[in-house]
């Protein structure tokens, strides 16, 4: 005669089953909530748009791709060593030197 082995039980007190087992994985891996339209159409009072390549200065795009064209086809610099010709370094601390933001008055 064979004993059959009681039912696990959780710390709370139900039956430990698939069903349970399962619908405990459904609630973890359920969706996040989505936000509400309000979450999106408050104003904001401080506007500030993101500096990149896209909203540089032309001048500083001009220098940034001088030095970049220069690093592609120079055999002696290598920029992650920090290594540059004389050229390479007088371009690196021209782009070194410009502000990627454009001058409040253009």
């Amino acid at each position: 005669m064979t004993k059959s082995a009681a039912p696990a039980k959780t710390t709370a007190g139900q039956l430990l089953t698939i069903a349970n087992i399962q619908a405990a994985k459904t609630e973890q891996h359920a969706a996040p909530q989505q936000p509400s339209n309000d979450d999106y159409n408050h104003p904001t009072n401080h506007q500030e748009k993101a500096t990149t390549a896209a909203t540089a200065s032309p001048e500083w795009r001009t220098i940034r791709d001088r030095y970049i064209g220069h690093l592609m086809g120079c055999n002696a610099c290598y920029a992650p060593a920090d290594r540059h010709c004389a050229t390479g370094a007088d371009l690196r601390q021209q782009y070194n030197d410009i502000p990627i933001k454009q001058s409040p008055e253009q």
